[in-house]
């Protein structure tokens, strides 16, 4: 499972009940960045992985039970980062990096070459360091019921 997988399959767990059913709208999900088609396609994959299973009932809200529950970080709703530097950061926690001392280091562990840039961008975002940041993130619940977006019939 590749990366943007894997953030909206964070995302749908967010939503995620005791018995592991989820239930959400594509709308709750576009807060974590995508686009209302991506999180289709990106459901579809998810499916094909057996990783999920579309329980939906026509009229209602998506429901899907997820076969492997994953824990969402709180930075996956953030408003204030864009898709990318949500999918950097997760790719920093799934790389289990926390020394941020040497950036050409870090492009070699991670098989880039502007880590320098994109560290200093989202660093100036969340006004603190990279390793402060990844000390302070949260697992999240939300809930359908709690949503100011979501409109009951």
């Amino acid at each position: 499972m590749d990366d943007r997988q894997f953030l909206v399959l964070l995302a749908l767990n967010a939503y995620r009940d005791k018995e592991g059913v989820i239930f959400t709208t594509h709308k709750l999900l576009q807060k974590c960045g995508y686009k209302e088609g991506s999180i289709r396609t990106k459901l579809r994959e998810l499916e094909a992985l057996n990783l999920i299973e579309n329980k939906t009932v026509d009229g209602y809200s998506l429901q899907f039970k997820c076969f492997k529950p994953q824990n969402c970080p709180d930075f996956i709703f953030s408003e204030t980062l864009t898709l990318d530097d949500k999918l950097f950061i997760l790719r920093l926690l799934r790389e289990n990096i926390s020394d941020f001392s040497s950036h050409k280091g870090l492009d070699k562990q991670l098989n880039s070459n502007n880590i320098h840039f994109t560290l200093t961008r989202i660093e100036k975002k969340l006004n603190m360091s990279m390793a402060d940041y990844l000390k302070t993130i949260k697992c999240i619940k939300l809930s359908l019921k709690d949503s100011e977006e979501y409109e009951f019939f």
